[in-house]
């Protein structure tokens, strides 16, 4: 474990007020929700927006928020295999139907309820990008995050904002959604670029910082002292408790961030800035419609019909490392 830097009571992670952070970030944060099988309302996580023009944006998510509403539209759709071991589960594609699911964010100290319309995420990597939309002409969604494409190193201070969520039930699909603004700060333990013990997570690495359930998919900053430069290099994951790292022989207590760069070989079919069609997130970045750091770091995206090769580059080692994602196909949900 590596406690903060200077820290004079050695802590592994400190919690700071919400003011420390800007209104700016406190407005690109997103919550996502559905309706269970009984037509309650049912929370799904946080997510943060990485452009956003007009009444369009476009968000990052946990993938695993949506695993819910998949299952539960596998079940009512006959399918039965969802929790079945990978070996014997049927290769089949399962899209999600994103008319079921709403995102909420606040625009001027109002609360705006968007549909999602486009969902993309792939298999062992718990990061999706999906878009939203608000039929108002009139509203504009104004703030967005720059994504940080670099991995951060073992002893980095980082930090999270994140809305910690709960929902009151009043029946018949009614109910009164709260959140609570968290800002924690903690160290990066270790980077993992393999297949994690948990399902669905590869390309992540640990921090100190204590996340809870309703904090997944939230942004995770690094060097957020820099409060004029602030960027995104990771996704909130999980947070074992003990029981579940009991049954996964790891370690309780290790909270793990997805890495932001894989999600550049994700796709989506975009109007806006001159570019129209389907297109890779790493284009968007590239051309500098979602804004973006490299700091010495280098991604490339080339798709086929047969598979997408996502190359991630760290020209700060001597020599520079690498690292190539492939995915079948070209991402697009």
């Amino acid at each position: 474990m590596h406690p903060l830097p200077g820290d004079d009571l050695g802590r592994f992670w400190v919690a700071a007020t919400p003011d420390h952070a800007s209104p700016k970030e406190k407005n690109v944060l997103v919550t996502l929700v559905a309706a269970d099988e009984n037509g309650e309302l049912l929370v799904l996580g946080n997510a943060f927006v990485i452009y956003a023009g007009g009444n369009k944006a476009i968000c990052m998510a946990a993938a695993h928020s949506f695993d819910r509403i998949k299952y539960q539209q596998m079940i009512m759709s006959g399918r039965h295999y969802y929790h079945m071991v990978d070996d014997f589960r049927p290769d089949v594609i399962e899209f999600v139907k994103t008319e079921e699911i709403f995102a909420f964010l606040v625009i001027d100290d109002v609360v705006v309820n968007c549909k999602v319309e486009q969902l993309n995420y792939i298999a062992n990597y718990d990061v999706a990008v999906f878009t939203i939309y608000n039929p108002d002409e009139n509203l504009s969604f104004s703030n967005h995050v720059e994504l940080d494409l670099a991995v951060p190193h073992v002893g980095d201070v980082v930090a999270v904002l994140a809305n910690d969520i709960s929902l009151e039930s009043a029946g018949d699909g009614q109910g009164q959604l709260t959140q609570s603004l968290h800002m924690r700060y903690g160290t990066v333990t270790e980077v993992n670029w393999d297949k994690s013990p948990l399902p669905g997570q590869s390309m992540y690495f640990q921090t100190t910082i204590p996340f809870t359930p309703g904090m997944s998919g939230a942004p995770v900053m690094l060097a957020p002292e820099k409060r004029a430069n602030v960027a995104i290099c990771g996704v909130v994951s999980a947070d074992l408790s003990e029981p579940e790292a009991f049954n996964l022989m790891t370690v309780a207590g290790r909270s793990s961030v997805s890495m932001i760069w894989p999600a550049l070989g994700f796709g989506l079919d975009v109007d806006f800035d001159g570019y129209k069609g389907h297109r890779f997130i790493g284009d968007l970045v590239n051309s500098g419609a979602i804004q973006s750091k490299k700091n010495g770091i280098r991604v490339t995206v080339v798709g086929s019909n047969d598979k997408t090769d996502t190359t991630y580059v760290d020209n700060r080692t001597n020599p520079p490392s690498g690292v190539v994602l492939t995915t079948k196909g070209h991402p697009k949900i």
